[in-house]
């Protein structure tokens, strides 16, 4: 949505300058994902058997694993993600520092979102992940206009980081409000 947003309301010039300093969120999107899909087989496995404390366990290690990952990704971006997107595009690119951490926060919650995405899938709960992203792209298509044409690059970093931290907050309540039922009924089965 961003990109739509940038598209409508700025020039191509910026909508390249966007795409530059965007870059580094595929990668890690891609590293997170290089990281949790080999374990998805054994959380299904175990969701089968019903260990839910091997998924609890397997689940808050790969959101460590992906929080380090984007807080390294952070301080490097800082320090020389610009100098080095720079060199790479041929452009002075020095003025978007802030907005780049910005996107690298916001992967790191795309990253987060994923493998909640994943686990939800795994409990067999996607028909709310449609809603989800139904009512996340509905915001996207309110919230738009008003972030790029005010603020420009800034304004589309802080887009798809509201969106992202909007994904990731409702899958993280979607998880935890599964997780008070699945006790529930564990203690019911227990005391039968």
């Amino acid at each position: 949505m961003p990109k739509y947003a940038i598209d409508v309301y700025l020039s191509e010039t910026l909508q390249a300058y966007y795409n530059f300093i965007f870059m580094p969120v595929f990668a890690i999107g891609l590293l997170a994902s290089f990281l949790f899909n080999p374990i998805l087989a054994s959380l299904g496995m175990s969701w089968q058997e019903k260990d839910f404390k091997t998924i609890e366990k397997k689940l808050f290690k790969q959101i460590l694993v992906i929080l380090s990952i984007t807080i390294i990704s952070i301080i490097a971006a800082f320090f020389i993600g610009i100098p080095i997107l720079s060199w790479l595009y041929a452009t002075e690119l020095s003025e978007y520092k802030f907005e780049l951490c910005i996107l690298i926060f916001g992967g790191g919650l795309m990253a987060l979102s994923g493998l909640f995405t994943a686990i939800i899938t795994i409990i067999r709960k996607q028909k709310i992940l449609l809603i989800v992203y139904l009512v996340t792209a509905v915001l996207a298509k309110l919230i738009s206009s008003f972030f790029v044409s005010e603020y420009e690059i800034m304004g589309a970093s802080l887009l798809y980081t509201v969106l992202m931290t909007t994904l990731t907050i409702s899958f993280i309540i979607i998880l935890l409000i599964f997780k008070i039922k699945t006790e529930k009924i564990d203690k019911k089965n227990n005391y039968k």
